[in-house]
């Protein structure tokens, strides 16, 4: 089974439909969803290897390698396809998550039943009154009751002023509005927040623009409580993204990198998403997903 079959992707599919694809399978088997050891210690090991499949599938010059060599390999014996037993594969540790993620008892009393259906009450219809005969207007004089008197004439004409001082009252230029992700976000909790694996403690994402190239600084820590790592997550990043943000790769200490993903919702708060593709030196998490609020100076 090929790189490609394992993703679900095309031999000739593009380096940002795999990071998509890498995500997705990411998502699905990241030791942070796990409850127990042994299943933790098995999902540690598929991300392991689904990082080193995006290390050679992102680099142009390991993927042109790998692609040669696949070239080589023999056909299953069954006459299946490899895109077959990739599906296969998939399916089977979606039924394995699932079979050891908690599921949650629901209690009799959150069950409420269906409010009763109101009656349609019938409106009377209000009657039509049909007019035989036009009404007749009445008929207005055009002459006033009383005479117009004009008023006089002023006295002294008014004052203008001069043409400089109006001219100098009016702004050249229209004033600029400030960017709309450019500012310091911090992450409050509330009862409506969403955790996916460990729950962020403080985030602070400091960010500013210039010249249309966004700078951003993430600084995150996370409670651990049941493993032998960071809590502490740290990284940079810099680009080009839309208004309402957009896709950028981030460098972190120890040769740590990755992507993070910002998102300007509706409500006004920043939704960031981070994955990390290579870990630095020093042990730490994987991904993680915060809603953060803009801090008014």
């Amino acid at each position: 089974m090929t790189y490609y079959e394992e993703l679900g992707v095309a031999t000739e599919a593009p380096v940002e439909e795999i990071r998509h694809a890498y995500r997705r399978v990411a998502r699905l088997i990241h030791p942070d969803q796990c409850t127990d050891d042994e299943t933790r210690r098995l999902a540690d090991l598929q991300m392991k290897r689904l990082n080193g499949m995006l290390a050679v599938l992102a680099d142009g010059a390991q993927r042109a390698k790998y692609d040669a060599s696949i070239l080589t390999m023999p056909r299953l014996p069954d006459g299946r396809t490899r895109r077959q037993v990739a599906a296969g594969l998939i399916a089977l540790l979606i039924v394995v998550i699932a079979a050891v993620w908690p599921r949650r008892q629901v209690s009799p009393k959150s069950i409420t039943a269906p409010p009763p259906q109101a009656k349609a009450i019938a409106v009377p219809k209000k009657p039509v009154y049909h007019q035989t005969s036009p009404a007749r207007r009445p008929i207005l004089s055009l002459t006033p009751p009383h005479p117009i008197a004009e008023p006089p004439p002023p006295s002294d004409p008014p004052q203008v002023a001069p043409l400089q001082t109006v001219a100098a009252l009016i702004p050249l230029t229209e004033p600029k509005l400030p960017p709309l992700l450019a500012g310091r976000w911090l992450f409050v909790a509330s009862s409506s927040t969403r955790h996916s694996g460990y729950p962020p403690e403080y985030v602070e994402l400091s960010l500013t623009e210039n010249s249309g190239v966004l700078h951003g600084r993430y600084q995150a820590r996370y409670r651990v409580n049941d493993r032998a790592i960071s809590p502490n997550v740290a990284f940079q990043f810099d680009g080009r993204t839309a208004a309402d943000g957009g896709m950028l790769p981030w460098n972190g200490a120890g040769g740590a990198k990755g992507e993070v993903t910002l998102r300007l919702l509706p409500t006004g708060n920043l939704e960031v998403d981070w994955v990390a593709h290579q870990l630095g030196q020093e042990l730490g998490l994987i991904s993680g997903t915060a809603t953060l609020v803009r801090k008014i100076e």
